[in-house]
């Protein structure tokens, strides 16, 4: 699980370029606050899925496509990953493997 404030624009053009090439595709295609946002629900999901694996951001954020949709979230191969409603400012998810 992973909890987060949606982060300054400033921090998204600096993400990125480190994201999965279809994520900055995304990215791209919003305005700038739906982009900060979107960021969010991004890096909540990657680290979620990434301490699932024991890994943390060691494994690299390019590596796996989560998408930027509101709605739903790419699912890894074995693993669910959901994003939590939180108020705030915050983004959330938990990533949970598949048994």
């Amino acid at each position: 699980m992973d909890i987060e404030q949606i982060p300054a624009l400033s921090t998204v053009d600096d993400v990125m370029p480190a994201l999965h090439p279809r994520e900055q595709e995304e990215l791209s295609a919003l305005s700038e606050n739906e982009r900060a946002v979107a960021l969010g629900r991004i890096w909540v999901r990657k680290e979620a899925y990434f301490k699932g694996l024991g890994i943390g951001l060691a494994r690299g954020l390019d590596r796996d496509y989560l998408g930027t949709d509101q709605d739903s979230c790419t699912q890894p191969d074995g693993w669910a990953v959901r994003d939590i409603r939180v108020d705030g400012g915050c983004c959330a998810a938990i990533a949970i493997a598949a048994s």
